[in-house]
């Protein structure tokens, strides 16, 4: 999905200062190599301190940095093979911190990684464009969606809104977002697809714009969904973003949506995006 982007300035951000919202944004390949890469550094320091203050391990080499990550990694893991084993009250000492900030570290990685995969999530599709096109006799905006599970989402309430330029009486320029009424915006069960329509009418704050001057004044359309996932029973969102290009005028979307077979309904994903 093409998002707005938004580049801040000044403000502190980063896996160390919002790390809970980090491993939830991230992908699993990073979440599990920033994790991987985190016990390693772990285990290299206490492996440090075996060997640069000299706490005795039984079999390990006095010269070998590789035996003491070896032990160290054994006593983070709680493994304990025997071959390695704590000799003096020091390399206890360093032991029982080894394992406690071990045990403590896998508590931590399992908590976040069961809520990365536990958080509930939509997968909903938006086609590419929105067209200016007529229904009803009235100008139209449209856009498309579809449910991409094979599952129903209940109680959907959909909000569309433009963001639209505005000159105060003082000449002060900003953006406002305004919102865009639609012909449907409530649907007890979204399973097939949606069109969304949203009618040019003298209450419309796009009244007046055709194509050209939507274009013209930058406009941008935000998308957002929200209801209850059946499988899940838990609420989700979802959200989209159709910048200025995204605008296009056409007639209507290519019907997608087969009927023919009785109590048996098929969408044709491939044809999702095109309009006629």
């Amino acid at each position: 999905m093409k998002r707005l982007k938004i580049k801040l300035k000044g403000v502190q951000k980063g896996l160390f200062h919002d790390t809970f919202y980090w491993v939830i944004k991230s992908s699993w390949f990073k979440f599990l190599f920033v994790a991987m890469i985190a016990y390693l550094l772990i285990n290299s320091f206490f492996a440090s301190l075996y060997y640069f203050i000299g706490a005795e391990i039984v079999n390990a080499r006095p010269d070998s940095y590789w035996d003491a990550f070896v032990f160290s990694f054994q006593t983070s893991s709680t493994l304990g093979f025997g071959h390695y084993l704590p000799k003096s009250d020091l390399a206890h000492v360093i032991v029982i911190l080894d394992t406690f900030s071990g045990i403590f570290y896998v508590a931590i990685v399992t908590g976040l990684a069961f809520a990365k995969f536990a958080k509930a999530s939509a997968r909903i599709s938006f086609t590419d464009n929105i067209i200016v096109s007529v229904f009803d006799g009235v100008p139209t905006l449209m856009f498309r969606m579809v449910n991409s599970r094979e599952t129903h989402i209940v109680d959907v309430n959909l909000n569309v809104s433009a963001l639209i330029p505005y000159v105060s009486k003082e000449g002060m320029h900003m953006r406002r977002f305004h919102k865009l009424p639609l012909v449907t915006s409530h649907n007890p069960t979204f399973s097939l697809s949606w069109t969304v329509m949203h009618q040019i009418t003298e209450e419309s704050p796009l009244y007046g714009m055709a194509l050209k001057e939507i274009q013209e004044n930058a406009i941008l359309v935000f998308v957002s969904l929200t209801g209850i996932e059946d499988v899940l029973s838990q609420s989700i969102h979802a959200s989209h973003q159709y910048p200025t290009e995204s605008f296009v005028k056409a007639t209507k979307f290519v019907d997608i949506l087969d009927t023919t077979k009785k109590d048996n309904y098929t969408l044709d994903y491939a044809r999702f995006h095109d309009y006629e």
